[in-house]
This record gives structure tokens, C-alpha cells and sequence, in this order.
């Protein structure tokens, strides 16, 4: 009897310690494949969820360089003046070119020129000949008249000497020929020369768009080969010949450089502070508005993760990287993503490089 109870009872020991074991072993079994599955989740994760690279969000400024070739040509244009009504036969020099003094700029009709010598003297001595004056003004204002014929009188004496040959009376750049030659000079300037000085002024053709980039007073950097030197912007004023374009003076010291020298020209104008300065890269838009996509964390079944999230931005200016932007929904503590290896849309997930 008592055998028989001892049997039965290793019987009822035996099925509870399968009974444990099979339950040992469904546990083992749920919680690997639970393993299994969040391997194969992270797996899966690590090879589709899109790789990004980001930037935090900062404030700052927007630099817009232009850069342009230019010549010397001389702070100080002096236009060149020969007698009106002579002929003029030849034009001994061409735009750019550097001339001395002395050089011979216009050779004029040596016939026409003695005639108006002989006619500006008799008319010289007839103005002489003026007796009482009804007043103190008419006699002043006489007086500065045969003071410039005297003035034009000498010029044309000094000419016929040279045998028609007007030269310069300094050394410079020949900048804008006015001249026509068989024609008879006018009361403009035939000619202008630019002059060495102590300051040299570049003159840099821009379009209409570049000049929202550049204002009085802006550096820029002034280049020649190995000699440098730093500029201002002194004008801006549009070009008079229908092209749209505008002109920019800068004025660089004159002892860096010579007329004629050829130099690069490097403008810089540095914008307002913006709230953010952000990649181009990382700007999209919709028909909406223009956004950006910044990784912020957010609570998942599988934890913490990163996630794509659309900010709208207001860009305004910008140069070849960067535009300067205001957002109301934009912290400095955002990552803006500014790059990615698969197309991203907000709401994916995303892992940092």
C-alpha cells in the first residue's frame, strides 16, 4: 500500500515538472522570438530609416561678394579741350592707353588753325580798344572776357608753334576719346585723361541685381598679383548707354598701384543680422510656404527616436550657401537637417550621421 502511494505520488511529481518545463520552455520561446523581432526591427531600421545630417539653427549675418576685373585709370579725370571750328586730322592715341607728358594727343589742319590765330588776335586788339565804361560791373565783366581771349589767344599761339600737335600737359591714362577725326572740334572736351593722384578711383560695371548687394561705404579688397590693398565704395550711379547696368566707384590710395595696372576687385557687403542663417540645402517649399525639416525626439514603441518634423521658415536674402530667415516655430536648439541619403518627408524617421 504504502509502494503503491509512493508511485502515485512520483506519477503527480513527474507531470508537474513536465507541465514546468513545457512552460519554461514556451517562455523561452516568446521572449526569443521577442529578441528575435526587435533585432530584425533595429535591423531593418538601421538599413531603411533615413541618415541625415544636421545643423543647430544660429543667428548671424549674410555676406554677398562681388568680384569684377578693373583698371587703373586715375582718381582725377581731366578732360582735354582743343580750339572749336579746327579740324581735326588725326587722333594720335586710343582709350586705355598711357601716355607722358608731352605725347602728342590730336594733330590739327594747320591752315584752319592759323586762321583762327589771325582772327582771335584782331579781335583780341579790337576788345582792347574799348574806351569809358557806364559802370564798375560792365568794365569787370569786360575784363574777364579779354582776360580768356588772352587765355585763348595764348593756347592757339603755343599750337601754331607746335605746328598743330596738342600734347599733354601731364602724364595719365587716356579714359574716353570724344573726337571724331575729319571733323571740326566742338566746345566739349575732345578728350579725357586720367590723372596720378593720391587716391585712385576703379570703376566696376554691375547688374541690376548685384547692386541690391553693394552700398557706399562697403570695403573691398583690391588685388594685384601679390600686392593687396583695401578700397571703398565711393558711388553708384546707373550707366547713361540703355544697358540696365550701374556703375561702382572704389577708391583705393594711390601709392598701391599705377595707372594702367590691372587688378581684381573683391566687394563685400555684409547684410543685417538675421534670427537664422540656414543652409540652402535644407530650405524646401510647398505651395504653401517655404520649411524646413528639423529632427526633434519624440516617444515610439521602440523608445526615443528622431523624428523629421516641418517648420515653416520666411527666407529672405541669400548668397550662393546661406539665406538669412525668421521663423516663429524655429529654436537654436533644433537640428536642421540639411542633408540626407534617402528622400525624406516630415513625419520619417531619421538617424544622425
Amino acid at each position: 500500500m504504502v509502494y503503491r502511494l509512493d508511485r502515485q505520488r512520483i506519477r503527480k511529481e513527474r507531470a508537474a515538472m513536465r507541465k514546468k518545463g513545457t512552460v519554461i520552455r514556451v517562455l523561452c520561446l516568446f521572449f526569443g522570438v521577442v529578441v528575435l523581432g526587435t533585432v530584425i526591427s533595429r535591423f531593418t531600421s538601421s538599413v531603411l530609416t533615413p541618415v541625415v545630417e544636421t545643423e543647430y539653427a544660429s543667428s548671424g549675418t549674410i555676406e554677398h561678394s562681388i568680384i569684377s576685373d578693373a583698371v587703373v585709370t586715375g582718381s582725377q579725370e581731366v578732360p582735354v579741350y582743343i580750339p572749336a571750328g579746327i579740324r581735326v586730322e588725326e587722333i594720335c592715341v586710343t582709350e586705355g592707353e598711357l601716355v607722358q607728358e608731352g605725347d602728342t594727343l590730336f594733330r590739327l589742319n594747320a591752315d584752319e588753325l592759323e586762321e583762327t590765330y589771325l582772327n582771335k588776335k584782331i579781335e583780341h586788339k579790337s576788345m582792347k580798344l574799348q574806351g569809358s565804361y557806364p559802370s564798375e560791373d560792365a568794365r569787370s565783366l569786360d575784363e574777364l572776357r579779354i582776360a580768356k581771349a588772352e587765355e585763348e589767344l595764348a593756347y592757339l599761339e603755343e599750337l601754331v608753334q607746335k605746328e598743330g600737335n596738342v600734347c599733354a600737359a601731364f602724364g595719365g591714362m587716356v579714359t574716353e576719346i570724344r573726337q571724331q577725326v575729319g571733323c571740326a572740334a566742338s566746345d566739349e572736351a575732345a578728350l579725357v585723361m586720367g590723372k596720378e593722384a593720391d587716391q585712385y578711383t576703379l570703376k566696376i560695371h554691375i547688374s541690376d541685381a548685384e547692386k541690391n548687394y553693394v552700398s557706399t561705404g562697403d570695403k573691398a579688397t583690391v588685388q594685384d598679383g601679390t600686392v593687396s590693398a583695401t578700397g571703398t565704395v565711393t558711388a553708384i550711379y546707373k550707366d547713361t548707354d540703355g544697358s540696365g547696368q550701374y556703375t561702382v566707384d572704389v577708391q583705393v590710395a594711390g601709392d598701391s598701384f599705377q595707372i594702367g595696372d590691372s587688378v581684381l576687385v573683391n566687394m563685400v557687403h555684409t547684410s543685417n543680422k538675421y534670427e537664422y542663417v540656414i543652409p540652402l540645402s535644407a530650405i524646401r517649399s510647398d505651395a504653401a510656404s517655404q520649411y524646413v525639416l528639423v529632427a526633434r525626439e519624440k516617444e515610439t514603441l521602440l523608445g526615443m527616436e528622431l523624428v523629421a518634423v516641418k517648420v515653416q521658415i520666411k527666407a529672405e536674402t541669400s548668397n550662393a550657401e546661406y539665406a538669412g530667415a525668421d521663423s516663429d516655430a524655429l529654436s537654436q536648439k533644433d537640428k536642421i537637417i540639411i542633408n540626407s541619403n534617402k528622400p525624406l518627408e516630415a513625419g520619417d524617421t531619421v538617424r544622425e550621421k
